[in-house]
């Protein structure tokens, strides 16, 4: 038998299954014939070799995506705040994309982030009143602020709600 040259021609996916095509030349001439491949992330395994390891039947996958939000450092899912401004704060585990939204509209498509979200007409102390007037918060006036975090990858999506509950603080002689 003499000597030859063997190759092969097609793309691997990084995940499924590939067609190749396979060329041997020899002395005697060439031969062509194909091979249909399975690939994934840890290893190509011949569907045709009974001893495949490292390759599942179907490509695996990715794990489910995971939200996380806070309202001044609180994952709580409803948080008092007061005050000219409070922080909100947000983070994705396997996430492909997220929305933020606060009572409905998006603020950010970050994976993940922080920003201080103002509270207008309100002060945080004295010194943002008038001389002789003090800063005071009223316990039962308050509006609430909804914000989600949805994020998603090809296994489905996930969602975290904090709700940021706004106390009015007024300056009062």
């Amino acid at each position: 038998m003499g000597a030859g040259t063997c190759g092969w021609a097609g793309i691997l996916a990084a995940c499924g299954t590939t067609t190749v095509g396979l060329t041997c030349t020899g002395p005697a001439g060439s031969v062509q014939d194909t091979l249909e491949v399975r690939t994934c992330g840890n290893g190509v395994c011949d569907t045709a070799c009974e001893n495949a390891t490292d390759c599942p039947q179907d490509c695996p996958s990715p794990p489910t995506p995971e939200a996380f939000l806070w309202v001044n450092g609180s994952a709580e899912s409803v948080v008092n705040v007061s005050g000219e401004a409070y922080t909100v704060e947000w983070n994705s585990k396997n996430a492909t994309s997220c929305t933020l939204t606060r009572n409905g509209p998006a603020i950010s498509s970050a994976l993940s982030g922080t920003l201080s979200w103002g509270i207008a007409n309100m002060c945080d102390s004295a010194a943002d009143c008038d001389p002789g007037e003090r800063c005071i918060t009223q316990p039962n006036v308050y509006y609430d602020e909804t914000w989600v975090l949805t994020c998603s990858n090809a296994s489905g999506q996930r969602s975290d709600t904090v709700t940021a509950r706004v106390h009015y603080r007024f300056c009062y002689p």
